[in-house]
């Protein structure tokens, strides 16, 4: 059996949680298969392509494939590259299968081909703006359409590609998977949060967009901030919100209190989890909500808001509160802040909870969705 995997994210130096899915997955499938050939699609330029080697898994069966070519097509001419280029690329290479694991894959081929959607967030809400969000519906209902299979990273993205039209028999709901990181205690100072974090804070992860409601948790912090000693740090890329909740903290002068880090590093992301109070997501709408398992898995007490997957992600062990509501989740923070015993038995349960997810399972679950596909093409 011959599998495309298209791991063109992964050329980023900066990588996202989609990024980190596709690395997770690729390694886990390496692990578990050495007799299927699996052929890594990405587009990088010859300088991005060193570091995308050390990346990926070096075995005989996981060949790296450039597309001649590529790079110019992508996000300036889809329709050329989804349509035509990649088409005849797989088509030449003789596949079996086509896994585009980042939402897109190919419109046309003699290959099976697969999608991935890991959220319809672009559909519910503004994520990137009116104008990219629409083309990137589009395109994802156009390669779901083509596509024979789509996977969907939990239950409720399964309903919400239900919803926009994908029939239920051609989705499969796979997890991703979870693996613990790695320990961090021995990482240098200068990778510590000594520099960040000065006290006990209270943290999110992720990127500054819209959806993901920052502005709620900045009202809750600005009614907590004088009867708790704790900061609130916002670990993440600046993206579009970041001049709007930069406003709202000077508005609510915690500018001594609350920090914007920007991007951070793994290592970084690691020690702000293991040195944290709480961690909070208040997002608008998730596929999977990855990162409350990475804050499980440091021992640290979860928030999130009560919406889409993250239910599914964070089980018995997280605290919900109504999405748009800061008061609640005001009193959730104190609530878990001044009741230790509660959040001990969080913080067990959320090791429980992160027990449910591995890429072990998933990469089973992804090749033997490959293998079904790969012999019903045969036939």
């Amino acid at each position: 059996m011959r599998v495309g995997l298209f791991v063109d994210v992964l050329k980023h130096s900066e990588r996202s949680g989609i990024g980190r899915h596709v690395l997770g997955l690729v390694h886990a499938i390496a692990k578990l298969d050495q007799k299927n050939t699996y052929l890594l699609y990405h587009t990088a330029t010859a300088a991005q392509q060193d570091s995308l080697r050390e990346l990926l898994p070096q075995q005989h069966n996981m060949l790296l494939r450039s597309i001649p070519m590529g790079h110019r097509f992508v996000s300036e001419r889809p329709r050329v590259f989804w349509g035509y280029l990649l088409p005849a690329v797989l088509t030449v290479d003789r596949l079996d299968v086509f896994h585009g694991p980042n939402f897109f894959a190919p419109l046309r081929g003699r290959f099976r081909r697969i999608s991935t959607i890991h959220d319809l967030a672009f559909i519910h809400t503004e994520v990137h703006g009116n104008g990219l969000d629409r083309l990137l519906a589009d395109w994802t209902i156009r390669c779901a359409t083509a596509a024979d299979r789509v996977i969907a990273v939990s239950d409720a993205t399964r309903v919400d590609c239900i919803d926009i039209g994908i029939p239920n028999e051609k989705i499969v709901r796979i997890y991703q998977g979870f693996e613990h990181p790695q320990d961090v205690s021995s990482l240098d100072a200068g990778e510590r949060t000594s520099e960040i974090a000065q006290g006990p804070y209270l943290l999110y992860v992720g990127t500054l967009q819209p959806r993901k409601n920052l502005e709620t948790l900045i009202e809750a912090f600005s009614r907590l901030s004088a009867i708790i000693p704790h900061n609130l740090i916002l670990a993440g890329a600046k993206a579009e919100s970041f001049d709007l909740l930069n406003a709202l903290v000077n508005s609510h002068g915690l500018t001594q209190r609350v920090t914007f880090t920007g991007y951070v590093s793994d290592s970084q992301r690691h020690a702000l989890y293991q040195n944290a109070d709480l961690f909070i997501y208040p997002s608008l709408y998730e596929g999977f909500g990855l990162v409350l398992l990475e804050a499980m898995a440091h021992r640290v007490a979860t928030i999130a808001a009560n919406n889409s997957s993250l239910p599914e992600a964070g089980g018995e062990a997280t605290a919900f509160f109504n999405t748009h509501d800061s008061d609640d989740l005001a009193s959730t923070i104190l609530r878990l802040i001044q009741n230790p015993q509660e959040r001990t038995l969080r913080i067990e349960e959320g090791l429980r909870q992160i027990s449910r997810f591995s890429w072990t399972s998933s990469a089973k679950e992804h090749v033997l969705l490959y293998q079904q596909l790969a012999s019903h093409a045969a036939s």
